[in-house]
């Protein structure tokens, strides 16, 4: 009797995400072993392959779900890449990094300072271990820049 795969087991939890089923994922095992067991892990490959069957024909329009739980996978990632990024744009506030001008005065724009994001390019492609600019961060890339600004506001805070 072989056990379920692993790449079995990875389309099981796929499809009970892209479902919805996460909650009632015992109560399925059960019915897939016939109340044997709860657990994924002691699926055989063939009680497996028929409960993805199963969920797979749950699906409306498969290629559509598909699509659309990995679109919406990507919009919650960039939503945390923005967020983390407005974290950024923060801290340069924090330090006062706006626009200035040759003499060292504020360059104003509708009556408001501006963040001098040459400046905050610069920085990043020097000081982030990708060298890249706050754009071109991945998301994973951004927490660890978000962790070197924060670094660098406390060093100007202990200046003072």
């Amino acid at each position: 009797m072989q056990l379920i795969l692993p790449s079995q087991n990875k389309r099981l939890y796929q499809l009970l995400t892209m479902l919805q089923l996460k909650e009632q994922k015992e109560e399925l095992i059960l019915e897939a072993t016939e109340n044997r067991t709860k657990s994924s892990a002691e699926l055989t490959a063939m009680e497996a392959s028929h409960l993805i069957k199963h969920l797979e024909n749950k699906l409306p329009n498969q290629q559509w779900s598909v699509n659309k739980w990995l679109r919406d996978k990507q919009a919650k990632k960039d939503e945390s890449s923005d967020r983390m990024r407005k974290k950024i744009l923060s801290l340069c506030h924090q330090m006062g990094w706006y626009v200035r001008d040759a003499g060292g005065k504020l360059v104003l724009k509708n009556g408001k300072q501006q963040l001098d994001y040459t400046r905050i390019d610069a920085f990043c492609a020097a000081k982030s271990p990708q060298h890249k600019a706050l754009q071109a961060h991945t998301a994973d890339e951004l927490r660890v820049l978000v962790s070197i600004f924060e670094n660098v506001l406390k060093s100007e805070l202990n200046k003072v």
